[in-house]
């Protein structure tokens, strides 16, 4: 079964030259929390997003993936798993 893609904290992360080891020790949460959050298996909390967002220095927003965009990976996962 395919993890939908809620977040874009991996790609966040990476364009602000961060660790995952570097966020979980700033969060105070085991490094395998964040790689579950960067894998979109598990989702953080609101107050952990917000707590994410001003560490990277970007808004909330930055780090989740829009409705509209939600929709679009959904229908192409759809549609790979038809073939």
């Amino acid at each position: 079964m395919d993890t939908l893609t809620y977040n874009r904290i991996k790609e966040v992360i990476a364009r602000k030259a961060k660790t995952s080891r570097l966020v979980a020790d700033h969060l105070k949460v085991r490094e395998e929390t964040v790689s579950s959050w960067c894998s979109n298996r598990n989702q953080p909390s609101i107050q952990t997003l917000f707590k994410l967002a001003k560490f990277l220095g970007v808004e909330a927003t930055d780090l989740l993936v829009s409705l509209k965009d939600l929709e679009k990976i959904h229908k192409k996962k759809i549609g790979h798993s038809k073939k």
